[in-house]
């Protein structure tokens, strides 16, 4: 495989010819102007070839200007870079970035003229079209690696606009912060919607999950880590998600010398506790990736791994209990809001619900600052501070 081009010399370049043989070309780029010549078989002669240019230039000679695209400067990046340095795979994704959202946006425009104004307005364009954050990412990488390409062989420009200005972000933290509440605020559910939609859950492990959610605010990842030695009277112990309490240990114990937090149980949710455990099947872990103990399988597949995963638990799970219960849509997140909101709307202090919930109590004054004090009659609390199921969730869990 040919050398990176991190590994060339400044302003010598390497290229693929149809042949399939390298070789390797000059630039010097002096006061926004450009000259460049390819050709040579070796490093040493490209570097000879730049070094006499170097002296002619110096005795006069005229270099042509830059007028360099982002087209031309894509072209020179797949050729020079990807295709000699990166795997067949890399080169399909960039190529796959580059024809359905580079190309349409601004392929025509000169490289010198885009600047963090021009690469904020072209995530903004993105975002309208409705592309995902995760592919938003990857489209930026590729932009970023060109320039890069750029700023290395050419010496030009002097920046590189998809990077991140980390100072800038610093002294922006708090506008950054209300932004995104704006774009993700907080939906909390009613007691209501939740019972209906656990009571479409096809078994009694998770509508005890989704119930014990609810009444808890736990993360969905410390959720599904919860161990039947972290249940005690009235509290639960969280240590973490479950990635960290099942790092070291595969026999689903684990040794933690000190824990997160400690979450009251209500008696709601110790009675919902104490339901599931006589049911559940024979393991450490509260809510494992089995239904049952006579039915180790779990949605027609073969359970190899005693954890749940989040993500398919909530798309293959939740999701159509929520479609067949003709709920709003909502997430697993959602519910923790919803525990949070529920418990300032009770009085709860906030930094008491910032402790319950494992939030500083700067994300609890930003987010739910409505809720700090805002007593409503109207909203049904018994759920949390009943002192035993009612009838409805009785009968859910029947």
């Amino acid at each position: 495989m040919a050398p990176r081009k991190a590994k060339l010399p400044r302003g010598i370049n390497v290229r693929t010819n149809p042949s399939g043989d390298l070789v390797y070309e000059w630039q010097v780029v002096r006061d926004g102007k450009r000259k460049r010549e390819g050709g040579f078989r070796t490093i040493s002669a490209a570097e000879k070839g730049r070094d006499e240019f170097l002296r002619l230039l110096d005795g006069g000679a005229s270099v042509e200007a830059i007028d360099m695209t982002v087209r031309d400067l894509y072209s020179a990046w797949l050729d020079t870079y990807v295709k000699v340095a990166l795997q067949e795979s890399s080169r399909a994704d960039y190529e796959n970035h580059w024809r359905n959202r580079i190309e349409p946006l601004m392929a025509h425009l000169p490289v010198g003229t885009v600047n963090k104004r021009v690469a904020r307005d072209v995530v903004a364009q993105l975002k309208r079209a409705g592309t995902g954050n995760r592919t938003i990412n990857k489209t930026i990488t590729a932009l970023s690696s060109m320039w890069t390409f750029s700023m290395e062989t050419y010496n030009w420009p002097e920046t590189n606009p998809w990077h991140a200005d980390r100072a800038r972000n610093r002294k922006s933290t708090k506008k950054l912060r209300v932004a995104e509440v704006s774009r993700r605020p907080v939906r909390p559910q009613s007691a209501e919607t939740i019972h209906a939609v656990a009571a479409e859950l096809p078994h009694l492990r998770d509508r005890t999950m989704l119930l014990l959610d609810h009444l808890t605010g736990l993360r969905i990842g410390e959720l599904i880590g919860i161990l039947w030695d972290d249940v005690l009277d009235d509290h639960l112990i969280v240590s973490g998600n479950v990635s960290s309490i099942l790092r070291e240990r595969k026999d689903m114990t684990k040794t933690i010398s000190k824990p997160c937090r400690e979450v009251e149980l209500m008696p709601m949710a110790r009675a919902l506790l104490a339901e599931w455990r006589r049911a559940a099947p024979d393991s450490s872990l509260v809510f494992p990736n089995v239904i049952d103990a006579a039915a180790p399988r779990y949605g027609g597949r073969a359970s190899t791994k005693e954890v749940i995963s989040a993500t398919s638990w909530s798309e293959r799970v939740l999701k159509p209990a929520i479609v067949r219960a003709g709920a709003p849509r909502f997430t697993m997140q959602n519910v923790r809001q919803t525990y949070i909101s529920n418990m300032l709307m009770a009085g709860k202090a906030p930094l008491w619900v910032a402790g319950q919930s494992g939030n500083s109590p700067q994300v609890i004054y930003d987010h739910y600052a409505r809720y700090i004090k805002a007593l409503q009659s109207d909203t049904d609390l018994t759920a949390y501070f009943a002192p035993a199921p009612s009838a409805a969730v009785i009968s859910i869990l029947a």
